[in-house]
């Protein structure tokens, strides 16, 4: 009698399927960090990339105007005019950075920022609310709309987010009814009652002087690409919606006063914009003098080397960053 052999099943044992498992954990363990990194690289690839933008529009502004854009400008000219909303840096190099229509359709030329917020009939006012992604760090997980900035009288109307600053210079102290956003000769942008900047004012080089940097938006709050509004009457408060001062504090410090100065979500530092178009990433370690952040140039040889990038005409030599 023949019997037919029986075909026997083999299958995993428990610890066989455990150490796959285990293997396949370790795999994904290592792999994870890998994925994480390569997508901050493409992030943080963007983010130059836009910084590149805002630069070539900023260069294109000034060929056609002959000046840089200025920081806001007021309808008095002065920067401590209550509750007044005034366009921003942002606001003006819009048809530099494909978005004439929009530059157009809000009136940046025809009306004040004021205007167009406060009518809230009309078709306008949300466009101050539009998102703009060359406005905005990829990787900072901003609002849309920036809540902790308002614009109108009963500080309930919200604009749409920035992430980076213009380099405004260094913050006056105890700024008076009628004076200037930063000091003479400081920031890459100023008022306009006081001068529109040019490339010949950048007397230490436009490759050394910072125009643009970022501000990340988890508690420094970012920025508004709109513009800037006196909501509160403190007089200089209003530019840390478009831009920053360098003594307020270093890169990435996390104080209540980063509100008003640089700072990214990027590992180590942030990235920023040179006067000549360049992108750097600079170290939250750069050399930055705490005793004497706010230098004049009497004193400009005691300034620390972030503070030298920030000063346009101090003649000083930066050396390596």
């Amino acid at each position: 009698m023949n019997h037919t052999p029986r075909t026997r099943m083999r299958g995993f044992t428990l610890i066989e399927l455990l150490v796959v498992i285990a293997i396949i954990a370790i795999l994904i363990a290592l792999l994870l960090p890998a994925v994480q990194q390569a997508r901050e690289a493409a992030r943080r690839s963007q983010c130059k990339n836009n910084l590149k933008q805002i630069g070539l529009a900023l260069h294109n502004y000034h060929d056609v105007h002959n000046m840089f854009p200025p920081l806001a400008t007021f309808t008095t000219g002065q920067i401590a005019s209550t509750n007044e909303a005034a366009w921003g840096w942002h606001a003006y190099i819009l048809p530099f950075v494909d978005q004439a229509p929009l530059f157009n359709q809000m009136g940046v030329s025809d009306q004040t920022l004021e205007q167009m917020i406060d009518d809230a009939n009309t078709a306008q006012r949300p466009l101050g609310q539009t998102v703009l992604s060359v406005f905005l760090c990829p990787s900072d997980p901003v609002d849309e709309l920036n809540t902790n900035r308002k614009y109108d009288d009963d500080q309930t109307y919200t604009a749409a987010t920035a992430s980076y600053v213009a380099n405004g210079g260094c913050r006056p102290n105890n700024v008076q009814a009628g004076g200037h956003a930063g000091r003479e000769g400081w920031g890459f942008l100023e008022m306009p009652n006081r001068r529109n900047v040019k490339f010949r004012d950048l007397k230490d080089g436009s490759s050394n002087t910072i125009a643009v940097g970022e501000r990340k938006n988890q508690q420094c709050w970012a920025a508004c690409w709109i513009g800037v509004r006196q909501y509160n009457g403190t007089g200089d408060v209003a530019y840390r919606q478009v831009a920053a001062w360098v003594d307020q504090s270093p890169i990435n410090e996390a104080a209540n006063r980063c509100r008003q100065s640089f700072s990214s979500e990027h590992e180590g530092g942030a990235q920023f914009l040179m006067g000549d178009g360049r992108v750097r990433f600079i170290s939250e370690n750069i050399d930055f003098d705490r005793t004497n952040r706010c230098a004049t140039n009497q004193n400009a040889a005691n300034m620390g080397t972030f503070q030298r990038l920030i000063h346009r005409a101090e003649n000083q030599v930066v050396g390596e960053f």
